[in-house]
């Protein structure tokens, strides 16, 4: 008997083993495919879903010979009610949690600045939520968590379970203790509601309704910021209740929530299925689950926040640094040049008064509207330092507001152009998280800055472009020189010359700009100055004469 035990063990750690290695290298293939993909949320759910998918579809096929619906996905009339009472108790717990503040004043709904949000980016939205739901009910409460059920019962079983679950949350935005300890009790709800019902239907329920209520009211999903109606609930009360950036689930009213909920899985009619994998022995006592809370919560509690010692690795430090450097942005309030990084947190929030005092002290570094550069990125254990228009010694010199006048003519031009774009001079940001960087993606960087800097996902040339008189913007788009034009337009327009020849007449220097090579078009760019005074086109045969160009044909 002791050998056939030993035996029967073996064998389960085997298939939970070859399961658990599908897992990893499923989320790190699909990871690496979708990364162009979308953002860290897209990215996140639907490798999620597909590295669970396939660890099931093929552990069922290696050990059981069983299709997907084995795990307790198939569908009939008692699945369908499981996954009602589940969407309705997810939502409903959801819409209590939030309802309930705005109701006694506690939080309310604001419209959120500059927001895209539509009907399709909510649906988009809440069909990437649902692959993230279905995908994690999958991983967390499919094969190897029933084989196990079977093999050294629900209560060694679940607990692990949802301590797991906690754990592969940790790494998320904005996460704290409590956040932490709410998950992991999330996870162990979710498994009790697979023994209630032994499908998965109603744990997906659950985990969706509630995934998708929270967008609706435009709080933060697990410290995901997803925009669905254009509206943001702004708190009365402080993080404890609220959860701040890991949004609800990281307050004491989810704490509440999940007690009541565990409440409602032991009084709710819900309907039982068959056990496809393995028969699963009757429901102990409740008190064994209350027993299962408290150790569950005790054991969070004393895990030392993994989400702080989560490190960027150096794949996603290059990354953060080239999609940021050297991009431009323009300033929605007014930048004060500073020694000292200015500090924004991650809900965009900075100290005004200090801001306006340096300002006063030291002067402007960018105001509204102003066009800016991120000259240089620095990652730093808890913070992103910018540099902005080459920090405080940067932006513009003495000598580019110098204008000298050019020959016999009235015309001035500068000594030299500004270095960085419009802004008046430089300065430093530091974007402030709460523990150690969480590993985003510039785009989700640009979107926490997003209530100081406007990125508008536009390039550097577009943002130049855009701000140029409209004649000079059609030259541009068609390929054209005009005069009127300076050195960067028309290197926008027409690239680099083919040559440049220095002249000097009548005791004004002019420099040409030489396009083409002969035998072909040829255009002169004539510059006093920075400015072009002069665009020629001619003709250049095999021989190198030039003629005037020919006349369009009639």
């Amino acid at each position: 008997m002791p050998d056939r035990a030993a035996a029967s063990y073996l064998g389960v750690a085997l298939r939970v083993g070859i399961y658990v290695l599908l897992v990893f290298v499923c989320l790190t293939l699909f990871a690496w495919v979708l990364t162009a993909a979308g953002g860290y949320l897209v990215t996140s759910a639907l490798g999620v879903f597909l590295a669970a998918l396939a660890a099931n579809v093929f552990s069922l096929r290696i050990y059981e010979r069983a299709p997907l619906a084995a795990i307790g996905l198939h569908w009939n009339q008692t699945s369908y009610r499981n996954l009602g009472l589940g969407l309705a108790a997810g939502a409903g717990s959801a819409a209590l949690v939030l309802g309930v503040p705005v109701l006694f004043g506690l939080a309310q709904l604001q419209p959120a600045p500059n927001s895209e949000a539509g009907l399709s980016t909510a649906a988009f939205v809440l069909l990437v939520l649902a692959f993230g739901a279905v995908g994690e009910e999958m991983l967390f409460r499919g094969y190897a968590f029933q084989v196990l059920i079977a093999s050294v019962g629900p209560y060694a079983t679940v607990l692990p379970a949802g301590i797991l679950f906690g754990l592969a949350h940790s790494s998320n935005l904005g996460i704290t203790r409590l956040g932490l300890i709410n998950t992991a009790a999330w996870g162990v709800l979710l498994g009790v509601a697979f023994l209630r019902s032994r499908d998965l239907w109603l744990p997906i329920g659950l985990h969706l309704g509630w995934n998708w209520m929270l967008p609706l009211f435009g709080v933060h999903l697990s410290g995901f910021t997803i925009e669905v109606t254009g509206f943001t609930l702004q708190w009365k009360i402080g993080p404890l209740w609220s959860g701040g950036d890991y949004g609800p689930e990281g307050g004491l009213l989810t704490s509440a929530v999940v007690l009541l909920l565990f409440v409602f899985l032991w009084k709710a009619p819900i309907r039982r299925q068959p056990a496809h994998l393995a028969s699963i022995a009757g429901e102990d006592k409740m008190t064994r689950w209350f027993t299962a809370v408290i150790v569950i919560l005790a054991l969070a509690s004393a895990a030392p926040a993994y989400a702080q010692d989560r490190k960027l690795t150096d794949e996603e430090r290059i990354e953060l640094i080239r999609g940021l450097t050297a991009e431009y942005a323009t300033a929605k309030v007014s930048l004060p040049r500073s020694r000292n990084p200015l500090s924004v947190d991650t809900k965009g929030a900075y100290d005004q008064k200090k801001w306006i005092s340096l300002e006063r002290e030291n002067g402007p570094a960018a105001r509204p509207g102003d066009l800016i550069q991120i000259t240089k990125v620095t990652l730093e254990d808890k913070r992103i330092v910018f540099e902005i228009n080459g920090g405080i010694r940067g932006g513009r010199r003495w000598y580019e507001r110098v204008q000298v006048d050019v020959g016999a003519t009235t015309r001035r031009a500068p000594v030299a152009g500004p270095g960085y774009g419009v802004a008046p001079g430089g300065t430093s940001l530091a974007l402030e998280f709460p523990h150690r960087l969480p590993p985003l993606k510039p785009a989700e960087i640009k979107n926490l800055l997003a209530p100081v800097l406007d990125f508008n996902r536009r390039s550097a040339n577009e943002l130049y472009i855009e701000s140029l008189p409209p004649e000079i913007q059609q030259a541009v788009k068609d390929k054209k020189v005009i005069e009127g034009m300076d050195r960067d337009q028309v290197l926008l327009a027409l690239g680099r010359p083919d040559n440049k020849v220095r002249t000097t007449e009548e005791g004004v220097e002019y420099e040409d700009w030489i396009y083409g090579k002969p035998p072909g078009r040829i255009i002169f760019v004539t510059f006093e100055g920075n400015e072009v005074v002069r665009v020629k086109e001619a003709y250049a045969g095999i021989g190198g004469a030039v003629a005037p160009s020919m006349p369009p044909p009639r």
